[in-house]
């Protein structure tokens, strides 16, 4: 066709469209602010990139409009969040008539929506930030992106009613008679209004859904053509392991164990065998058709209770690993060979991967658990790992009988087995087990099987006593220890704030199982030193007055120690202890020899997390959950709470606004660097722990206040610290500026390969743009995932009886 025919024709279809009420343009997209053209891409350069939008025939009307485009995002953990601002030269902007369109992920998109006014043009911007909406936006894109074929399509009311109709009432088969109904009562109560704007809304969900756990998940991770391939060649070629796969069947429906066995058989055969455990209570209709499944596949085995011992069926000596699975979850694809391939990598005897809970497969998903590098006191804690973990045979006893206990609960037996002799335990970061929705409560171990676990390996008096959440438990070692604990506290003026930390401690900690030390870093309001007068009479004050430098102020004070303290605690002055407790729960853990540092769970005066450990990469390295509600599960039930548990477990560092460690683990690691003055040196100190083998423990049972917004500025867009004499952990996330550029350059540059890594202790599918537990956003993650293996040994007790 020649060009002018082209021309022609699309003048006609034009016409055509005018006359059915649909009038269609392309549009010039300019950049404004925040944002340049680099070729076919956009690169945003500020925290506001904002776009002037030009039709290329006439300006907008009044009236209805589906806006088109093709939408990628190249830039990490982002998500379009469009809005128009029909008056472009406003300035400032007015929300007043702002026309907010649905969030969305790349791909091609249309959103309908009604422009107010007459204008020429108008102001697009891509990326709002949303702070208060549950998308939770609120950080700004950082890369490319790019937005073709822009077009606007002015669609008239005949057109438009079939257009709401179609999208927005038939979308939907399953919701069609709801949504009739709901129309219906609003028409007869003659409100054509609200039923045209709730159908505009239904048709914007159709047009783009909601962005769910689902969607995320099939947009990020799910299968693809590409995704596939390189699936197939990273996990080939075949490993050579064997898994044996346990499946208990007691009560369930045909339905489900045929549910399960399909998503077993879609596994490679020549990696697993299926033995099917039947008890006395097993239905008959169950038995009957696992007896049928055991005759058409070879590898798959019925047996009773007679296997619940370890010396036989279970543990046969030709399978590598026995991993537990649940009647009616489903391993997803390519799960048993996942497992065996990064086994084989890795050499670990213990593996897990990921979980979701579905309503039925991937594409219903509700809700996942994305876990991390392995941690002892978490699984003591709470039920962290799940079904479907692989455990070396070999390392399970074959003297031993399997307890009667529920299915998951034997699982987590079999784990605490294999923790005698296992030495090196590893995760996978990739979805591996799918559990239903209707299976979510599982009952735990009972606790006495860890107390026997803890006694076992030289913890004679441990203690593990269930709390408030169904299946959290409390620990305590009872190590038995004589020595006193140095606390230290720096301070700079602000005594009033310094009084209310030194008299928590002293009402929540025996005075005689302490030695408290402040250091005077040049306070000079009367207030203050009349205070540190007063408290120089019981306690020791230290007077420093070189140029501030954190890590020499705490270097110096703990050389003024006594010998009988073989801990010490460093806090910050703007810290109050709330419960008795939190002390004794901090040395207990102190107690175990591979245990280097201690830090406590600190919460905002809002009752918000401050402090729940650090991740290394987020950022720099910022705070755990932070300004997340914090509720506590060894006081309430959170079992239905969808954020992760605040309970003791590992953390790659702890910030040191409340730091406990053994005085000689500190004195031999060599205190805190004094190269960095004011930020980064508690990280640095845990991170070097790490190096040298030590574990660093955030402590769920030890909350204390942090009255952060004291010592810092309240959203002070000049500084991120307002008193420099008080430092936080370090400097995060955010945009504002850097308060210790100086230690934050010499931090970066020393460990700069591991802050370009995700921590091990933070899954790489949640974002480390924000503070905020939720998943990331942005390029599709088609890459192999890395496990996150660590060497385990069981714990021991330093101090004993």
């Amino acid at each position: 066709m020649t060009s002018e025919a082209r021309i022609i024709l699309h003048r006609l279809l034009g016409f055509a469209g005018h006359l059915a009420g649909f009038h269609s343009t392309s549009c010039t997209l300019v950049p404004l602010k925040d944002v340049h053209q680099s070729a076919q891409e956009f690169v945003c350069t500020g925290i506001d990139p904002q776009f002037q939008v030009i039709p290329r025939r006439e300006g907008l009307r009044s009236g209805w409009y589906i806006m088109s485009y093709q939408a990628k995002v190249l830039a990490p953990d982002a998500l379009f969040t469009p809005k128009i601002y029909p008056r472009l030269h406003d300035s400032p902007a007015s929300e007043k008539n702002v026309i907010t369109l649905r969030a969305h992920v790349d791909g091609k998109i249309r959103h309908l929506f009604h422009f107010p006014t007459s204008a020429a043009e108008f102001r697009f911007d891509p990326f709002d930030l949303d702070l208060e909406s549950h998308l939770r936006i609120e950080a700004p894109v950082r890369g490319r992106f790019r937005i073709d074929r822009f077009r606007l399509t002015c669609i008239r009311h005949i057109p438009l009613l079939f257009f709401i109709l179609r999208h927005g009432l038939l979308a939907s088969r399953s919701h069609l008679l709801g949504r009739l109904a709901k129309v219906s009562s609003l028409c007869l109560r003659r409100d054509v209004a609200a039923a045209k704007k709730w159908l505009t809304h239904k048709t914007n969900m159709s047009l783009i859904p909601s962005f769910t756990v689902a969607s995320w998940y099939q947009h990020y991770l799910g299968s693809s053509d590409g995704h596939r391939d390189q699936t197939e060649e990273r996990l080939e070629p075949h490993p050579v392991s064997l898994i044996n796969l346990v499946l208990f069947v007691t009560r369930g429906s045909v339905s489900d164990l045929n549910r399960t066995i399909a998503s077993v058989l879609r596994q490679n055969r020549r990696l697993w065998r299926l033995l099917i455990i039947c008890s006395p209570e097993t239905t008959p209709d169950l038995r009957h058709c696992a007896t049928k499944l055991a005759v058409k596949h070879s590898s798959i085995h019925v047996g009773g209770t007679d296997w619940l011992s370890l010396s036989g069926e279970p543990k046969r000596q030709d399978s590598n690993y026995l991993a537990v699975i649940n009647l009616g979850d489903l391993l997803t694809a390519d799960a048993v060979r996942t497992i065996l391939h990064f086994a084989e990598i890795t050499d670990a005897d213990i593996i897990y991967g990921d979980e979701a809970y579905s309503v039925d497969d991937e594409s219903t998903l509700q809700r996942l658990t994305l876990r991390h590098a392995f941690s002892f006191d978490e699984l003591l804690a709470a039920p962290c790992l799940g079904f479907l973990t692989a455990i070396r045979t070999c390392l399970l006893p074959s003297d031993v009988a399997m307890p009667a206990v529920a299915t998951f609960a034997l699982n987590e037996w079999l784990i605490l087995q294999s923790l005698y002799r296992a030495r090196r335990i590893s995760h996978i970061p990739a979805l591996l087990y799918i559990r239903q929705l209707n299976n979510r409560q599982h009952l735990r171990l009972e606790p006495e099987y860890f107390q026997e676990f803890l006694h076992n390996v030289g913890f004679r008096n441990a203690t593990v006593r269930p709390v408030a959440t169904p299946g959290c438990r409390a620990i305590r070692y009872h190590g038995g220890r004589n020595g006193k604990t140095a606390i230290i506290i720096p301070t700079h003026n602000k005594g009033d704030m310094l009084e209310i930390a030194v008299n928590a401690i002293l009402r929540t900690v025996s005075a005689d199982r302490i030695e408290l030390l402040v250091v005077d870093h040049k306070s000079d309001d009367d207030q203050t030193q009349r205070y540190l007068s007063e408290l120089s009479e019981n306690h020791t004050v230290i007077r420093y007055n070189e140029p501030f430098n954190f890590s020499r102020i705490n270097n110096m004070a703990v050389r003024h120690i006594n010998k009988d303290c073989d801990t010490v605690l460093f806090m910050n002055n703007d810290v109050e202890a709330l419960e008795h407790g939190w002390l004794a729960s901090m040395l207990d853990k102190i107690g175990r020899t591979e245990i280097g540092a201690v830090g406590a769970t600190l919460l905002y005066p809002d009752n918000k997390i401050q402090h729940a450990g650090v991740i290394t990469g987020m950022g720099v390295a910022d705070h755990y959950m932070g300004q997340s509600p914090y509720v506590s599960p060894y006081l309430e039930d959170v079992s239905n709470e969808p954020m992760p548990w605040i309970v003791t477990r590992d953390f790659s560092a702890v910030t040191a606004a409340c730091l406990l460690l053994r005085t000689t683990v500190f004195t031999a690691i060599g205190g805190f660097d004094e190269k960095l003055s004011v930020g980064f040196q508690d990280i640095d100190l845990c991170l070097r722990l790490r190096k040298a083998g030590y574990k660093i423990l955030c402590d769920g049972e030890a909350v204390l206040r942090h009255y952060e917004s004291i010592t810092r500025a309240r959203e002070d867009k000049s500084t991120a610290i307002a008193d420099p004499k008080m430092p936080e952990s370090g400097f995060g996330l955010g945009i504002f500026s850097d308060p210790h550029p100086e230690d934050s350059v010499l931090f970066t540059i020393r460990y700069q390969k591991q802050l370009g890594t995700a921590d091990p202790y933070y899954h790489p599918a949640l974002s480390r743009l924000t503070r905020q537990f939720r998943l990331s956003r942005g390029l599709r993650k088609c890459t192999q995932p890395e496990p996150r293996t660590v060497d385990w040994a069981v714990p021991c007790p330093i101090f004993t009886d």
